[in-house]
């Protein structure tokens, strides 16, 4: 009798038992205190057992262990009402991971033209200070040499152009000055040497293409600029000069320098003298000697005679010249009527 009540009063601590690895560990639990239970009420008397049931709480009773909790789902969040299984943090599933995948490839799609946009006017601008450092060092040097415009035309060390250009440059054929800077950066080479001691001044950053190979290796040029044939001609380039304009030697014969234009950069594999020749009307008809540069979004940039320099777009498809790296441009290209040849020669020279 006395043992039946304390067994049900233990089935109402714990419940009753649950056949799983934890209910018998529960069954063993309750079996202890049955023990402990009739050895109280042996030695002591059914009240003392009584009193040892009713020593637990009310509350206390309600066991943490449910008749309907599933043993087999080991992880359970402690007190819940429903037995659900514990909730935990997880992974992306695969189609997450692909979806993720997509909008970042949608994402960058959509930056990466205005990364290249911004990348291709930090060229530009970049160019256009390089021309306007040319343009202020033209200045400098006549300022120092009695108002002379510094020699310019084609030269190569030992010939016979005794005059000292602006930067050492020659034909194709010369294929030292497109790789050693000692062309640009050497006053006993460079007139502009002591003054201008940044090679970087002297390249377009847009300049990417070459005409000169090494072991079938492109090896970049040192030079993307060249100066007006018209300003401080030398007889090394007497050949392309038309006799109708004037060559200007003086920096003050130059009666509107804010239009004549005074370097310019130069399409890489056309690139080759220190001047850029400009064959005029009467001379040539509607030839390209040398080929403005077309890397600046269809543009170019020039520098012009008073200091400043612009970006100017080209507007005929002719102008547009390429070839594989390694393969020279070649001069006197026929363009007749092109429209970015005759924007080039009306700021040329000025007729006599």
């Amino acid at each position: 009798m006395l043992a039946m009540r304390a067994k049900s009063g233990l089935e109402a601590f714990h419940g009753p038992p649950v056949r799983s690895r934890r209910g018998n560990e529960a069954e063993n639990v309750v079996e202890t205190n049955i023990r402990l239970l009739t050895s109280a009420a042996t030695v002591h008397g059914p009240n003392a057992c009584a009193k040892r049931l009713d020593a637990f709480p009310e509350p206390e009773r309600r066991s943490p262990i449910r008749r309907d909790a599933d043993w087999s789902q080991p992880f359970q969040r402690a007190g819940s009402e429903t037995g659900a299984p514990r909730s935990f943090q997880r992974g992306f599933t695969l189609i997450e991971l692909l979806v993720v995948i997509a909008i970042v490839a949608v994402l960058a799609s959509l930056l990466l033209p205005s990364l290249a946009k911004a990348k291709a006017q930090a060229h530009r601008t970049q160019c256009l200070n390089n021309q306007r450092q040319l343009g202020l060092t033209w200045l400098m040097y006549a300022a120092d040499h009695n108002d002379a415009a510094v020699p310019n035309g084609a030269k190569q060390p030992g010939d016979r152009e005794q005059n000292t250009l602006w930067v050492l440059g020659d034909y194709h054929s010369f294929i030292p000055a497109f790789t050693n800077d000692i062309y640009l950066l050497d006053p006993k080479y460079a007139a502009f040497a002591p003054y201008l001691r940044s090679r970087a001044s002297y390249k377009c950053p847009s300049d990417k293409t070459t005409y000169v190979l090494d072991r079938g290796k492109p090896v970049p040029q040192i030079r993307s600029y060249a100066m007006n044939s018209y300003l401080g001609t030398t007889p090394s380039i007497g050949g392309h000069i038309s006799p109708l304009y004037r060559t200007l030697r003086k920096t003050s014969e130059i009666l509107a320098p804010a239009s004549i234009f005074l370097f310019q950069d130069v399409t890489p594999q056309n690139l080759c003298t220190a001047a850029f020749v400009v064959l005029m009307p009467g001379r040539e008809p509607d030839t390209f000697f040398h080929v403005p540069a077309t890397h600046h979004n269809r543009s170019g940039v020039v520098a012009f005679a008073d200091g400043h320099s612009e970006p100017h777009r080209w507007r005929d498809p002719r102008t547009f010249r390429t070839a594989a790296l390694g393969v020279k441009i070649a001069h006197y290209d026929f363009s007749p009527r092109n429209t970015d040849l005759a924007w080039i020669q009306e700021r040329t020279a000025i007729a006599k």
